[in-house]
């Protein structure tokens, strides 16, 4: 079951804690997602969370209407059964319903199961005109 479980200025700390938690055992050796100003979904399985995922609007008056999927992470054991394009879809419904126009995101070069999930779920790679992700990220964008 995937909830929208916190928004910007409403993330209660035992969802934090949560998403924190699992952040760390998705990405060990990567840098610690930051909870604030998103929307966050979690999925379970029995009341277990498996997978995460966030959506942040851009604040900056030159990126209005523009969103950005910050962070999805599955368990290792919960990978492979299309949880990260359930999570992407979740968020580009949601998306549209708050009024955002376009979404973007990134990855590395070596997820290439994450760049496909993108891909199916209708993102297409772009070059922005300031890269913000990691060296030689892929970027993503979506107009909704």
């Amino acid at each position: 079951m995937i909830r929208l479980v916190a928004r910007p200025g409403h993330c209660p700390e035992w969802i934090r804690d949560t998403i924190l938690r699992l952040d760390e055992v998705c990405f060990p050796a990567d840098w610690r997602v930051k909870v604030e100003n998103c929307h966050w979904w979690l999925e379970t399985e029995k009341d277990v969370p498996v997978a995460y995922a966030a959506l942040r609007p851009c604040q900056s008056e030159s990126n209005q209407g523009i969103g950005f999927l910050s962070r999805v992470g599955v368990l290792r054991d919960w990978r492979g059964q299309g949880r990260q394009k359930r999570l992407i879809r979740r968020r580009v419904e949601y998306a549209r319903r708050i009024g955002l126009k376009e979404l973007v995101t990134y990855t590395v070069p070596e997820n290439l199961a994450s760049a496909n999930s993108l891909i199916s779920c209708g993102f297409r790679l772009y070059s922005p005109h300031h890269r913000w992700g990691s060296k030689n990220a892929l970027y993503f964008c979506r107009r909704l």
